[in-house]
């Protein structure tokens, strides 16, 4: 993430990518959704890290971006004392209220994917414990 967003207005989605979701159409699934004023994707440009969901805004809103460029050329270097407590205050706040309730959401529709399985058997490939029909070639004739 290049930008970390400042919503004034309006309602921002949290999504997982969900390849599997080919009855919706869509290629996420929204886990969270929050509403009015938030700060989102700041712990991805302060702490330079990658961003692990899916953004999407809900409907329409009014913000402003503050660019990772100007963060780490102009606010840094003049408030060194702020760094480190903004970094570590994105992060807390990220794990508990974005990440923890993602990962939630992520392994409730994994189990539920899982119920819906279509063969009753899956078969395990390390260690294969086939039939022994399944060996048994017929001769071609």
């Amino acid at each position: 993430m290049s930008e970390m967003y400042f919503v004034l207005t309006g309602q921002i989605g949290y999504a997982i990518n969900a390849l599997q979701m080919k009855s919706t159409g869509s290629f996420y699934k929204i886990g969270r959704r929050q509403k009015g004023r938030q700060l989102i994707c700041d712990n991805y440009v302060v702490n330079k890290r990658k961003s692990k969901f899916i953004y999407l805004a809900l409907e329409e809103c009014e913000c402003f971006a503050l660019s990772a460029k100007y963060m780490d050329n102009v606010i840094f270097p003049r408030n060194l004392e702020i760094e480190a407590e903004l970094r570590s205050a994105c992060h807390m706040y990220y794990k508990f209220n974005i990440f923890n309730p993602m990962m939630q959401f992520r392994t409730n529709m994994i189990a539920d994917l899982n119920k819906k399985k279509k063969y009753e058997k899956v078969i395990d490939l390390k260690n294969p414990n086939l039939p022994d029909e399944f060996f048994k070639h017929k001769a071609m004739t």
